[in-house]
């Protein structure tokens, strides 16, 4: 090789030498630039990946939702952030020595199983769990598992949000919701705009309405119910626009067989700024009340034995009338029908018979008025009448005949045919009063003159009635004070056996005594007596002081007299009158034969359980009777072969005709014998001359008593007199007369 070439490829090779040396130069330098370049990404990217870490932790220690972290393997808590101390009540170092099971309400042997099923399943997908605080709080939580990795571990980050009180809302809600829909009231709400709309209504209140809830939303408060009574929808609606609370009482009608009565009250409800909002209603159904209600008033103003007005309807019906009658210019007339002797057939027929004739009665009257008239019962036996008719006067007598026919047939109770009749008392507007009182009054004052009259009579009001109604008043007050006062004096007539001229017995007379030293006849003052029901407090005073009396005189001697005092029907029919008897004689040591009680005919016209009962009991006692004033009164004569009478007095009336020829003497003697026959002592009242009494001796009437003997006198004056008569002793007989007793 030349020197040129050797030269020539030393250089080359120098040169290729020093390219090499360059390009490894720049290939440094651009490796340690780029390895410069990477370390400086590398130093960002660490810097980037530490912000980043600590953000995520910021992000997941702040979180505002509770964050746990768990193992996958054991289900412990690996970290927490400080919303989950917070919700759970644990601190971080007791939070990571717990598992996901020991935050459950109850350790169960399977809840470690069904966390790890739940985790597997629940990714991503939020459940609801019951879960405890560390004070034993209940949690309800709604868990979202996300699956991660912790430090190359796998894991689960679980979200939890408290939702506590967002359930208890819930269930309130829904309790709320329930309660509405349950509700037997209607309930609705409604806008507060000119449509008044409905927004909502519970089942309850579609029922009341008769449509079905989607029918109801969106309808106006008018368009709610079907009622004709468009009056009470209208002061609905003008009370809502008032803005006031409302009430209204609605009938509805769904179908001609389903009528309904609806209690509607529609209250505000007030926005925050004060105005109202909506409106709610509530809706009751208060039919069964309103059925009630009416029966009640039903029962209220009827009687419940006939069905027909009792005294309050009939009053409130009068008192309408007659506002109507001021204007119209029609009569009114109140007829009231009191029967006759009705206590007879339930003392004897029994309470039963009586009840039934009563409603057979009242249906018989109410097919003889019209169907506006008013027939009512306004006590035991006593109906009313109240019709009303221009030019009614003329055709009353009519109609009062009408009535009066209703009694002429009798009526079939228990398979017996029971009679009865009626009295009855007419008052009319305006002749007789303009009020319901002065009307019910006065023709209740008629009813007693026809009754008084002896029954089955109709009689017309007359001022003089009220005359005597206050006559009877006076007369009740001045016995009510002579009787307080002890102003009363009793007065005996004596009874003798005329044969022998002998006193056997007195009759004690009541006396009144007035101002001017004389004496008010008994027939002004006996009947009202007995009509005011003073005759009781009356006859127990007669009773006492003739018992005194009588004992005064036996003890003076007079050992075998007997006291007959008059006893009324009205006493007899006192339960506690042969009581009162008892005691007297006890009080004043009187046998019981030492007293004889006298009765008039009368007492047998009322056919009075209680007063046979007690004239049996006061025979049994050994107490006589006799019939006063026989002859005058009740035409039958069954009665003295079926009651314990001993004696049978004569009237006065038959013994004044004794001696003035005629039948008078022949009816005398006849009832005398009969007497006799009966074996019942008679006795003669009002003798008052020689042959009076040698007729009656020679008829065989040996007992008499009149003014031939003696006038009614006094006691003392009594006592004085009685030396002028034989004693039973004298003649030589002191047993009972002996013209035979029973």
């Amino acid at each position: 090789m030349t020197d040129s070439n050797s030269s020539r490829y030393w250089r080359q090779r120098a040169l290729k030498e020093r390219r090499a040396r360059l390009t490894a130069q720049a290939t440094a330098k651009r490796t340690a630039n780029k390895l410069a370049a990477s370390q400086a990404r590398l130093g960002a990217l660490s810097e980037h990946l530490e912000h980043a870490q600590s953000f995520r932790y910021e992000l997941f220690t702040n979180h505002p939702l509770p964050l746990l972290l768990i193992d996958a393997a054991t289900l412990a808590l690996i970290d927490v952030n400080t919303a989950a101390e917070h919700c759970y009540g644990y601190d971080r170092h007791t939070f990571l020595s717990l598992t996901l099971v020991d935050l459950g309400p109850a350790a169960e042997s399977d809840s470690f199983e069904r966390w790890r099923q739940w985790l597997n399943s629940a990714i991503q997908t939020p459940d609801c769990c019951h879960q405890l605080t560390q004070s034993g709080r209940p949690l309800e939580v709604e868990l979202s598992a996300h699956a991660v990795h912790h430090q190359t571990q796998p894991a689960f980050l679980i979200v939890a949000r408290d939702v506590t009180i967002e359930k208890q809302r819930e269930r309130s809600l829904e309790l709320r919701n329930q309660a509405l829909e349950g509700s037997h009231n209607g309930l609705f709400i409604c806008a507060n705009d000119d449509t008044a709309g409905v927004h909502y209504a519970n089942s309850a209140m579609a029922r009341l309405c008769g449509k079905s809830q989607h029918q109801i939303i969106g309808c106006a408060l008018t368009e709610l119910f079907a009622t004709p009574e468009h009056e009470v929808l209208d002061q609905l609606t003008r009370a809502l626009r008032a803005g006031q609370p409302a009430r209204a009482v609605i009938p509805v009608q769904h179908g001609p067989e389903n009528a309904h009565w609806l209690d509607a009250h529609i209250t505000p409800v007030f926005e925050n700024d004060g105005d109202i909002g909506h409106w709610i209603g509530v809706v009751q159904d208060i039919t069964e009340r309103k059925n009630f209600e009416e029966l009640l008033t039903y029962h209220v103003n009827h009687d419940h034995l006939t069905g027909l007005p009792n005294r309050e309807l009939l009053r409130e019906r009068l008192t309408t009338a007659l506002k109507s009658a001021a204007q119209t210019g029609n009569e009114i007339a109140v007829l009231m029908l009191d029967l006759d002797h009705f206590k007879r057939i339930n003392d004897t027929k029994g309470h039963d018979a009586g009840d039934i004739l009563l409603r057979e009665i009242a249906k018989r009257l109410s097919r003889r008025i019209r169907s506006h008239d008013t027939l009512a019962r306004i006590s035991g036996d006593e109906f009313v009448l109240l019709t009303a008719a221009p030019r009614l006067t003329r055709s009353l007598p009519a109609l009062a005949a009408r009535l009066q026919d209703v009694f002429s047939r009798p009526f079939a109770i228990h398979e017996e045919q029971l009679c009865t009749s009626c009295s009855m008392g007419i008052a009319t507007y305006p002749q007789d009063g303009a009020d319901t009182e002065t009307l019910l009054r006065r023709a209740d004052l008629a009813m007693y003159e026809a009754k008084s009259a002896g029954g089955q009579a109709v009689r017309w009001f007359d001022p003089v009635m009220e005359h005597k109604l206050r006559d009877r008043a006076v007369i009740t007050a001045a016995m009510r004070q002579s009787l307080d006062q002890d102003e009363f004096e009793l007065h005996y007539q004596p009874q003798v056996d005329m044969a022998e001229q002998s006193l056997v017995g007195l009759e004690a007379l009541l006396r009144w005594p007035t101002a001017d030293e004389s004496y008010r006849r008994p027939d002004q003052f006996i009947p009202v007596a007995e009509e005011t029901g003073m005759i009781i407090d009356l006859g127990r005073w007669v009773l006492n002081r003739a018992c005194r009396d009588l004992a005064q005189l036996r003890e003076s001697g007079h050992t075998w007299l007997r006291m007959a005092i008059n006893v009324s029907a009205i006493q007899l029919g006192d339960p506690h009158f042969v009581a009162t008897v008892r005691d007297t004689l006890e009080r004043f040591q009187l046998p019981p034969q030492a007293l004889e009680i006298e009765i008039t005919e009368s007492v047998f016209l009322t056919e009075d359980a209680q007063s046979t009962t007690t004239l049996e009991t006061l025979h049994t006692m050994g107490i006589p009777m006799a019939i006063d004033d026989f002859g005058t009164g009740y035409s039958s004569l069954s009665y003295l072969s079926r009651l314990p009478i001993q004696r049978l007095k004569i009237d006065k009336s038959f013994i004044q005709g004794l001696n003035e020829g005629g039948s008078a003497n022949e009816l005398v003697r006849n009832l005398i014998r009969m007497a006799l026959d009966l074996t019942i002592e008679p006795v003669a009242e009002g003798v008052e001359t020689e042959n009076d009494m040698q007729t009656l001796i020679g008829h065989q009437c040996l007992l008499g008593q009149g003014f031939y003997f003696s006038p009614a006198l006094p006691l003392d004056e009594l006592q004085q007199r009685m030396t002028h008569w034989r004693t039973p002793l004298q003649t030589g007989d002191s047993s009972q007369p002996r013209s035979g007793t029973r």
